[in-house]
């Protein structure tokens, strides 16, 4: 499968959050199982992400965050990095293994290539 790294990226955030909700036993599997194979590639963007926010962002109390000057200096490099494609070998989950739970669709949006009907 091919993702942008900003799409593996966000696919990664919304599954890490999916996986706290209470899901069927099988879809909780296929989403651990979605999660380990993105896991590595997700590092690797999530550290160039990291480095570029300390970059062009300012330390305060320990954390580095982008403001003012810096941001639209990060929004170009960041876009940069999101925009690389990466090729993952990475299963899918069918969308009634998820059971009847009540999701956010927000999560939904970026696993969008990640679920099957």
């Amino acid at each position: 499968m091919k993702l942008t790294a900003g799409e593996l990226f966000n696919a990664y955030v919304a599954a890490q959050a999916l996986s706290k909700e209470k899901l069927p036993l099988k879809g909780a599997y296929w989403l651990n199982r979605i999660l380990r194979k993105l896991e590595p590639e997700y590092l690797a963007v999530s550290t160039q992400r990291n480095a570029l926010i300390k970059k062009h962002g300012e330390e305060k109390d320990g954390n580095f965050q982008v403001t003012g000057a810096g941001m639209a200096a990060f929004i170009d490099d960041i876009e940069q990095v999101f925009s690389i494609e990466i090729e993952v070998d990475c299963p899918t989950v069918k969308l009634d293994l998820l059971g009847d739970t009540e999701i956010d669709g927000g999560l939904l949006v970026p696993l969008d290539k990640f679920i099957e009907e």
